[in-house]
């Protein structure tokens, strides 16, 4: 248990960092921008994050062959991940321009961000290659690294944007997607750099372990796909459905929700390594779900905490014009507590290798959650969007529950026998 407290409290100050950070860099960006300007800047920071995190699946099958696998075989299982996400960068860079035409012209029916959702994918892929440097912390459980690698990209953007805020130098909206374009393309470069030469003494090509990686974690892709369209599916809608404004008013109350969301993501990094050892015995099991109950109880106080305080935080960080976002920013408030509730839960799935489910239950989530926006965000705009995504959450819950309690059986039939 001491070592779980210290690994949090590492990650969560890490992770908290980071956010904290990125918040600043954000209420900078609100000052410079108008709301018309900081929606379209949303739009831009939602498909950069979007592709980003895609090939995160890569880094996910990664840290399970390392910790299930053999050690003489870590380097020939990274060097195949980093394979893996070298390909998807050449693709995302060949397919940006004409993938953000598309995007901008037929489903955001606004041409005029092409140029900017284009520039948002190639920064978003070669984002992806520097977060492979976090997977290999993780997968070696040193999570004071694995929080600084996630400063880094964060810490570097607020110093960029701080030096023109201080100095009251204007910054357009081209300006400062330039500049988040340029950081994302000199991190993804030197970490590529890095784990090239990292890899370099694995000389053969690893078919072998992209066939192990790529059985085992094909679901995987499908639900990482599922999952972190459904983390940008409420801003996509937005941007079909509603005016620049009302994309700025929501991205104020994900920006709040975002406290929280350094809780869940701590929560994760810590207990996805430990969920995957939590069925070699009934004793692992008992004990991972007492961690993760202590752990999610005092959280979801937290997060209780921060709902109450919801209209003073919008009203001195944003502003006044953005008193809109206040019943939005309580509704995501009370969807991260669903994730958190859920995410125990969701590991057992990666334990018992029934990768299939964990699709499944994100297939369930986005199914809700497009419902849920199309009915919505037309009638209630960013209200009715994090509506949605509670809803969406909460089916999750309820879905994974019920599917992780067949796994749970054997076990528990075993101890009561």
């Amino acid at each position: 248990m001491k070592k779980l407290i210290k690994d949090y409290v590492s990650v969560i100050f890490g992770m908290g960092l980071s956010r904290g950070i990125s918040f600043a860099t954000f209420l900078m960006l609100v000052r410079v921008l108008t709301i018309d300007g900081f929606g379209r800047f949303s739009m831009f920071f939602t498909v950069m994050m979007l592709i980003w995190q895609l090939p995160n699946s890569v880094d996910a099958i990664y840290v399970r062959y390392v910790k299930a696998g053999k050690e003489a075989e870590r380097v020939a299982y990274l060097r195949t991940a980093l394979i893996m996400k070298l390909w998807t960068l050449l693709f995302v860079c060949i397919s940006a321009y004409p993938l953000g035409r598309l995007l901008c012209e037929f489903f955001f029916q606004k041409p005029d961000m092409t140029a900017f959702v284009s520039l948002a994918i190639v920064s978003g892929g070669f984002l992806s290659i520097f977060s492979s440097l976090s997977g290999i912390f993780q997968a070696e459980e040193k999570f004071v690294m694995y929080s600084i690698i996630n400063i880094v990209f964060y810490a570097v953007l607020f110093l960029s944007v701080g030096w023109f805020f201080a100095r009251d130098i204007a910054l357009s909206l081209l300006d400062v997607t330039l500049m988040f374009g340029v950081v994302a393309v000199t991190v993804g470069i030197g970490a590529g750099t890095y784990l090239l030469v990292k890899v370099r003494t694995q000389s053969e090509p690893g078919n072998a372990h992209f066939r192990v990686m790529f059985d085992f974690g094909k679901w995987i892709f499908a639900e990482t796909l599922v999952y972190v369209i459904l983390q940008r599916l409420d801003i996509l809608f937005l941007a079909r459905f509603a005016a620049y404004p009302q994309i700025g008013i929501y991205s104020a109350a994900v920006r709040i929700a975002m406290i929280a969301s350094i809780m869940t993501s701590a929560a994760t990094a810590i207990f996805m390594p430990r969920g995957c050892g939590s069925l070699r015995s009934d004793s692992h099991l008992r004990k991972y779900f007492k961690e993760a109950s202590a752990v999610t109880a005092v959280l979801c106080a937290m997060i209780a905490v921060l709902m109450s305080c919801t209209p003073v935080l919008v009203h001195r960080l944003f502003g006044y014009e953005y008193a809109a976002a206040i019943p939005a920013a309580r509704i995501l408030l009370l969807e991260a507590i669903f994730v958190l509730l859920y995410t125990p839960f969701s590991f057992l799935f990666y334990a018992g290798g029934q990768t299939k489910k964990v699709f499944a239950v994100g297939l369930v989530r986005l199914s809700v959650m497009i419902t849920g926006l199309s009915v919505l965000v037309p009638r209630f705009g960013p209200t009715g969007a994090s509506l949605a995504i509670a809803v969406s959450s909460f089916s999750g819950l309820a879905a994974a529950c019920a599917m992780s309690a067949r796994i749970l059986k054997p076990l528990w039939g075993k101890k009561n026998g």
